[in-house]
């Protein structure tokens, strides 16, 4: 039996809702926010009202019940018509206006999303009212709708479009990204009120429609690299390189060879690789991405890493690079001697497999564990770079 509910979803709903580990077009992600609209996406109606005449649960209405007066209809159902109020088998005692996304079951309000028209809420009833006027409501086809959105004084407003942006492939943001206004994207960029991650989407977006010399404003933010930072540095990373590609690519290797650099910042420089390489080839070719990764194999704390990709890339003329860290003391940490077991596992080459052998004497329970593994894991389907 399908199961009823009523989600209150208050100012601090979207909190933290863009993070290290919500990546969009310049992060990878498994499981990804959602904005707003693809919240209420497959809901049947979708209304702005308030709540009336509760009654609470009593014997003839075990749950209670909850009168929903409409003001306006944003999306419209044949069970609806002209109604002005609906019924829920809940209890909702909630002075306040919402945006009530509801489905129809057997002829009754079946389950439903609410969202509480707080402060403005008159600019999230007209982003949601413009976005259910769309031909096309995917989210490639809303892309264009919601980008002025992005600059919304709405914190729910803002905070949905902003996933959107990061939720979307890239080539379907680049197509966007490239009309709009590179002076008011660094008027945001500079910002010191706009939060961490809005930044960081502003400035992948600067990287598309702004010019050469708006690299400045990438640098400035490079150069003062800081906890606040470093969760959007990959953006920036990717934002130098599509601006000023010569200088961009040299600020980038000397990042990822400078072993006394903190290193999250070498990490997120190298997540920057690993997008440009799938999105962006005419910025940073597969040799140039194989050799940004190399500058990684000295460095014990990332080496596994830059192994592991390099072995998803079937990059074998790293072979004898990798399998040399074998005889390094400092490179002894199981994390890094896995990571070159699986790509010696893959690798065609005869030193590769003469390393498995090896292993095998070694620990063969080992060797035929990692190679399981490993199997399993080609087996799941990786995500797409965005």
């Amino acid at each position: 039996m399908r199961r009823y509910m009523f989600v209150i979803v208050l100012a601090s709903f979207f909190t933290n809702a863009i993070s290290p580990e919500a990546h969009g077009q310049f992060c990878g992600v498994y499981l990804r926010p959602q904005s707003v609209l693809d919240r209420i996406a497959d809901f049947d109606i979708v209304l702005v009202g308030q709540f009336q005449n509760v009654v609470k649960p009593n014997n003839a209405l075990p749950n209670g019940q909850s009168e929903f007066r409409i003001e306006s209809v944003l999306k419209n159902h044949k069970l609806i018509g002209e109604r002005k109020v609906i019924i829920l088998d809940q209890v909702v005692d909630r002075p306040q206006k919402f945006i009530l996304a509801a489905e129809m079951f057997q002829g009754k309000v079946g389950s439903v999303f609410g969202l509480e028209l707080n402060g403005d809420g008159a600019e999230l009833v007209r982003f949601v009212r413009g976005a259910m006027q769309l031909k096309d409501r995917s989210l490639a086809g809303r892309l264009p709708y919601i980008a002025p959105f992005l600059h919304s004084a709405n914190k729910e407003v803002a905070e949905s479009a902003h996933i959107d942006f990061e939720n979307a492939k890239y080539s379907d943001v680049r197509k966007v990204a490239e009309k709009m206004d590179p002076v008011r994207l660094i008027k945001a960029i500079q910002d010191p009120k706009t939060p961490p991650d809005f930044r960081g989407n502003f400035v992948v977006l600067l990287g598309h429609c702004g010019k050469k010399e708006h690299v400045v404003v990438v640098r400035k933010l490079l150069d003062a690299v800081d906890s606040d930072y470093v969760l959007y540095a990959n953006k920036l990373f990717a934002t130098y390189i599509m601006l000023d590609p010569d200088a961009g690519r040299k600020r980038l290797i000397q990042i990822l060879g400078k072993a006394e650099a903190p290193f999250l910042n070498r990490f997120w420089a190298f997540d920057a690789v690993k997008k440009l390489r799938a999105n962006r080839p005419d910025l940073l070719s597969q040799k140039q991405a194989n050799d940004a990764a190399c500058c990684l194999l000295a460095d014990p704390m990332i080496a596994d890493f830059a192994i592991e990709e390099l072995r998803r890339w079937e990059t074998w003329g790293a072979c004898d690079d990798i399998l040399a860290l074998v005889h390094l003391k400092k490179h002894q940490a199981p994390i890094v001697k896995k990571a070159i077991l699986h790509y010696s596992l893959q690798c065609p080459l005869p030193q590769a497999k003469a390393h498995v052998i090896q292993m095998q004497a070694l620990d063969a329970e080992w060797v035929q564990d990692t190679r399981e593994l490993l199997a399993l894991e080609d087996e799941v389907p990786q995500p797409k770079q965005k």
